[in-house]
């Protein structure tokens, strides 16, 4: 067993011939120590292809946005010098040993050090965690645990999954640090799948201790317990945030006192809450949010920087204190509240720190542009966590680049990168030309080519100049000699 990144020569050789290839894919293990997080996460071998390998093709292929099958297809597949078959990453990636979720966290751990250790930290800015979901649409019908979900971007039921996940905000950059895999049951419980449609779902045994099987679970579990425990597990792991930012989903006053109860009340809950039929203790009475929009509307003050009107009510509801912000946009007529726990907040810093739950959304279409986050094929439940795994994973590590480099955009970063990899492919296609015609010349001139090859590697500054111009080809059987000179 062996989880040592300095193994992999055969990529290190390769990528490391153009810088920004190489900084971005090869150094990024070293600097975040892969295989130590690897090894902490229970992701090895005894035998064959060790997985730090198939760690980093994984991350080449996921920057190349291709799958594992498309690129052993493409010109891509001039990059794989190990003899690895694609068999390999799919066992790799639906493994139900492997801690998936001890390496992400571990890996946003990394980034905070790397940070720490350049002098990047902010400290006139507090720290988030901020917690959204997403929907990953599936196109099948077969996928382990499917069923239909509610996409509340265009308001329709899908197939596939609910992707939950806790981030973490320092102030300059939103990096994951946790995330599950979620179905919906439906009214009827049936996960709105016929029976047919249930019957056909792919479906597979773990062990019950198995993290796979703990992710399983997951499945069916209620979003903000799950989440509860990532917040906790984060902690644990010296990942500390003064707030935590949420939509209403999170607004339910047991899920608030959970927070409010970590370490004596640490973390402030800021989160946006619905205004239905809560009703609050205002004083000696009780009131509906709409009933205190009709209170107290004509008191509400304007903030010209946010172009809004708002008014605030301190309230208590059942035992905790809170505070109200009702905030009206523009020519709105309807009042949106936003609740916080902090009441020495004002209402800009209230509003302006919400505003960095926005971070989470633009992750998520970022990895799903770039870095094909939910496009994973595979009915592998396992295989899904995995990939919506190093899909998150690899947005940190470029954000890592993205912090301490030029700013780029996550676009222009991707498209250089692809730029990189497509001119160092193009180099490997011209060096197996130069090999080409070499061969012709010596069988033109009636020279043996093996012995003129050892003849080169054996000669002064010259002959290497020559080796250097044509590459090292490969060592031609007689079939191989058949069809160069074919």
């Amino acid at each position: 067993m062996d989880a040592k990144l300095g193994k992999i020569s055969e990529l290190s050789n390769i990528l490391c011939e153009k810088d920004g290839v190489g900084q971005k894919i090869v150094a990024v293990g070293h600097e975040f120590s892969l295989g130590k997080l690897m090894l902490q996460a229970h992701i090895s071998k005894q035998q064959g292809v060790p997985c730090s390998a198939l760690l980093l093709y994984l991350l080449l292929i996921r920057f190349l946005e291709i799958s594992v099958f498309r690129f052993y297809k493409s010109r891509w597949f001039g990059l794989l010098s190990m003899e690895i078959g694609k068999n390999c990453f799919y066992r790799f990636l639906s493994n139900p040993y492997y801690n998936w979720r001890s390496l992400l966290l571990g890996i946003a751990k990394q980034f905070l050090r790397i940070v720490e250790s350049r002098g990047g930290c902010c400290d006139a800015t507090p720290s988030f965690y901020i917690m959204d979901d997403t929907t990953l649409e599936k196109s099948g019908i077969h996928f382990e645990g499917l069923s239909r979900v509610y996409d509340h971007t265009d308001g329709r039921h899908k197939l596939g999954y609910k992707l939950l996940t806790l981030s973490f905000f320092d102030g300059k950059s939103s990096i994951p640090l946790d995330c599950s895999l979620h179905a919906e049951k439906g009214k009827k419980g049936d996960y709105s799948l016929s029976a047919g449609e249930r019957k056909g779902l792919f479906r597979k045994k773990r062990d019950a201790g198995s993290p796979g099987y703990k992710r399983k679970e997951e499945l069916d579990e209620e979003k903000p317990k799950v989440a509860i425990r990532m917040v906790r597990r984060a902690w644990k792991r010296c990942i500390r945030a003064a707030y935590f930012l949420a939509d209403s989903w999170f607004d339910g006053i047991d899920f608030i006192k959970d927070i409010r109860q970590m370490e004596d009340g640490a973390i402030h809950v800021i989160c946006m809450t619905k205004n239905g039929n809560r009703k609050y203790e205002d004083g000696r009475f009780r009131h509906t949010g709409k009933e205190l929009v009709a209170l107290n509307e004509r008191n509400a003050k304007t903030c010209r920087k946010y172009k809004c009107r708002y008014f605030r009510k301190d309230v208590v509801f059942e035992g905790m204190e809170l505070r109200l912000y009702f905030v009206q946009y523009g020519k709105c007529t309807t009042w949106n509240i936003l609740l916080t726990t902090d009441k020495s907040l004002s209402f800009i810093k209230v509003f302006e720190y919400y505003q960095i739950r926005w971070n989470q959304e633009v992750m998520y279409r970022e990895c799903k542009q770039y870095l094909g986050l939910g496009k994973c094929q595979s009915t592998d439940l396992d295989a899904q966590i995995a990939d919506s795994t190093l899909a998150l994973a690899t947005y940190t590590m470029l954000t890592l680049y993205r912090r301490f480099g030029e700013y780029e955009t996550m676009g222009e970063l991707f498209r250089h990168t692809q730029s990189d990899l497509m001119a160092l492919t193009l180099w490997q296609r011209m060096l197996q030309i130069m090999a080409q015609i070499l061969y012709r010349l010596c069988h033109l001139l009636g020279a043996d080519y093996e012995q003129t090859m050892r003849t080169l590697q054996a000669g002064g500054e010259e002959a290497s100049e020559i080796l250097i111009i044509v590459g090292t080809p490969p060592v031609l059987g007689m079939a191989g000699k058949q069809k160069l000179w074919d």
